[in-house]
């Protein structure tokens, strides 16, 4: 009984978040500016699924729309999450399809250049467990060791995708890692994030786990050198963050693993309630400076990480004069100032 019970509650999450706005939106370097988002169905839209997926490319006044074939042959599918390589001019698309009125859901994973569109690829299938907050970023050099035990760099578009985790009796945050090869993805690695931190000290952890807000919403931020990922995370164990510098090292015979450089960061004095996706940016002095943000009706509210302190959270009013993406962009302009 305590299972059905428990099977049920969680059955109830995925609809709250369902209800949402559901979307990502990247602008490339050339102007092109991609749009996907998660809409529920109706009959004119022609698909089995009871939320399904659309993409909007647009640059300059044409823009055009197509739903994605992956996310049309039923179940729900939300949390959609771009990335893209301007190189091959690929764009990737990171998402959670539900199945068995969502009591079941695996992770999705596609790709489109020039109007196509890729195989899908599925990975970490979990019944009753709930996704939430997926994040994607890239690297474009793999690292592989000589005989001799000298370092050097190939050139490799890797997939690292970040998401919370939401079981029975705890939650924890994921990562997954995706080699993209000549068009086929690769999963190779899908593991707790917690794991490149190493075991906490007994006398670290909780009674009760936190329920503190921001250690739900991973973030992920790709390095200049497109060789690295940094991953900042929570951990409701201690109520601490970490932030993880990640880097796929190739080990032979095609094995991909990645090595990760974990620090802790000191934990928010504040607690942030928020109904939105709670989204991050990170400073371009190649500093551990960043910045958490979320917006509400009429304001956008944030908190900075700087100099190894967080302030406090701060409100920039909305108005007819200052939407809420240009506030993040004067945001944007305050991080990379300091």
């Amino acid at each position: 009984m305590k299972r059905l019970v428990v099977a049920l509650a969680l059955a109830f999450l995925p609809l709250a978040a369902f209800a949402q706005v559901d979307r990502d939106v990247l602008l490339t370097s050339d102007g092109t500016l991609f749009t996907v988002e998660s809409l529920f169905a109706t009959p004119d839209a022609k698909v089995s699924s009871t939320r399904y997926l659309t993409l909007t490319v647009q640059n300059g006044s044409d823009s055009k729309s197509e739903i994605v074939p992956a996310s049309s042959n039923g179940g729900a599918h939300v949390e959609p999450s771009l990335a893209y390589d301007a190189e091959t001019k690929t764009l990737f698309l990171f998402w959670e399809a539900a199945r068995a009125g969502a009591l079941a859901t695996d992770l999705a994973f596609t790709w489109y250049r020039d109007g196509k569109w890729g195989n899908l690829t599925t990975l970490d299938g979990a019944d009753w467990d709930l996704r939430s907050n997926l994040r994607i970023a890239l690297t474009r050099k793999t690292q592989t060791m000589a005989y001799d035990g000298t370092a050097s760099t190939i050139p490799e578009i890797t997939i690292h995708a970040v998401w919370w985790e939401t079981g029975r009796t705890s939650s924890w945050a994921r990562y997954a890692m995706i080699t993209f090869d000549h068009g086929d993805a690769i999963v190779d690695a899908v593991e707790n994030l917690s794991d490149f931190v190493g075991k906490p000290a007994a006398a670290t952890l909780l009674d009760t786990p936190s329920k503190r807000e921001l250690l739900a919403h991973p973030a992920i931020f790709e390095a200049s050198n497109h060789e690295t990922v940094d991953v900042v995370f929570g951990d409701p164990r201690t109520d601490k963050l970490h932030r993880v510098t990640l880097r796929p090292v190739d080990q032979g015979l095609k094995i991909r693993i990645p090595i990760g450089r974990s620090r802790e960061l000191p934990t928010p004095t504040v607690n942030i309630v928020a109904d939105t996706q709670v989204s991050a940016m990170n400073a371009s002095n190649g500093s551990d400076d960043m910045a958490y943000y979320f917006a509400t009706t009429d304001s956008v509210k944030y908190m900075l990480y700087k100099d190894g302190k967080w302030t406090g959270l701060r409100t920039i009013a909305l108005n007819e004069k200052l939407s809420s993406d240009a506030a993040v962009g004067a945001l944007q302009r305050l991080l990379r100032s300091e």
